[in-house]
């Protein structure tokens, strides 16, 4: 799951024309997008400061907003500090302790992998990982992940200032460059820069993503390409240039992150559904011709994960208690479980997979999908 911006809704119908057209114009390829350029697109589409009423009222993005540091930054800062016992947390509020709630991963200080990890340390050493997205959320995640397995990070993301934290934190184990996934010269270059650095390039992951929420009646042609170009030809980029570099070399493991929307549709979601579906059948023919080259692809489908980027969907109204309700397990995921899964199918554990769309979801394929545009219009009805 990953960041999303209303376009037009049709309680914002009256200028869709030119206020979705102008949300167009920013791209973006990560999901750590700025929700704050998220909902002032929506606010010209609906001729109100959206903004206003919504990014102010989170405490992440109001203590950023203060402080100046990134939403990132102060959602991990708001998350170390105590809350008061005397002060309930409302019953909506899911950023409080769920009671199936995964348990925040806390890292060893003397091995840098996760506490209580039951798996063989070095699974990844002396290998190549290039990771795109990786400035946050689950690009994060799965580069901190790797790189605890002994992997040399290359990691990618149009958030320059996202990659200097990655690599003040993971130093000499991971190089960074700024990359758009939506321009075959970029991508190229960051798999050079694997192959000119490492020598080789084992693992691929394709993350970078984005959307946004509107239904096809409403959705300008230049949003749909935006996420078709984000979502599905960022995929194909990485796929080529990954298994053309390993392929020569004759092994590799390319892992493709799809989504829920791969195959569960969503109101307001018709560009990114179809881009994600289009993912998990490119994610098929790349391991049919890939294949014979030793290099496997695979793709993980999460449902909702809480990062910084989807973090703000909390002030939507409805939204998070949704996801909830219709994921069996009763909760949404963490970053790092996303990045446990990438994990398995970047080893030799998984040697024999090739072609899956592999769902991390909690169960909500069995369910529903949230009705992101019934949300939308709840929040722009709030007055």
């Amino acid at each position: 799951m990953t960041v999303f911006r209303s376009a037009s809704s049709r309680a914002a119908r009256s200028d869709s024309s030119s206020g979705s057209s102008a949300c167009s114009n920013a791209k973006s390829n990560t999901a750590s997008a700025s929700w704050a350029k998220t909902f002032n697109c929506a606010a010209r589409v609906a001729g109100t400061r959206l903004w206003a009423r919504v990014g102010d009222r989170s405490p992440a993005h109001g203590l950023a907003k203060q402080t100046g540091i990134t939403i990132g930054d102060a959602l991990t800062a708001l998350a170390a500090t105590p809350s008061s016992p005397t002060t309930p947390a409302p019953a909506n509020d899911h950023s409080s302790p769920h009671p199936n709630r995964a348990p925040p991963t806390t890292y060893d200080a003397a091995t840098d992998r996760p506490e209580g990890s039951t798996t063989v340390a070095g699974r990844l050493t002396g290998q190549s990982a290039l990771v795109t997205g990786a400035a946050a959320g689950i690009g994060r995640a799965t580069a901190r992940r790797f790189a605890a397995e002994g992997a040399t990070i290359v990691a990618g993301d149009i958030d320059r200032d996202g990659l200097g934290r990655l690599a003040h934190e993971l130093g000499d184990q991971v190089l960074t460059q700024y990359v758009d996934v939506t321009d075959e010269g970029s991508v190229e270059a960051l798999v050079a820069l694997a192959l000119e650095r490492t020598g080789r390039l084992d693992v691929t992951v394709a993350n970078a993503g984005g959307g946004l929420a509107a239904e096809l009646i409403d959705l300008t042609l230049d949003d749909w390409r935006h996420v078709i170009d984000l979502c599905l030809t960022g995929v194909f980029l990485t796929v080529k240039h990954s298994g053309r570099a390993m392929g020569a070399a004759g092994s590799g493991s390319i892992i493709v992150l799809a989504s829920l929307n791969a195959t569960q549709p969503g109101r307001g979601m018709g560009a990114y559904c179809s881009a994600k579906a289009g993912v998990a059948m490119l994610t098929q023919v790349a391991a049919l011709e890939l294949g014979p080259a030793g290099v496997r692809v695979n793709a993980i489908a999460p449902g909702l994960v809480m990062t910084s980027a989807t973090a703000p969907m909390r002030d939507v109204p409805g939204v998070v208690d949704e996801f909830i309700e219709n994921a069996p397990l009763g909760r949404y995921a963490e970053p790092e479980e996303i990045a446990n899964v990438a994990l398995f199918l970047a080893t030799d554990e998984s040697s024999y997979m090739s072609g899956a769309l592999v769902p991390v979801d909690g169960g909500a394929r069995t369910r529903r999908y949230p009705d992101m545009i019934a949300g939308i219009e709840r929040l722009l009805g709030q007055g």
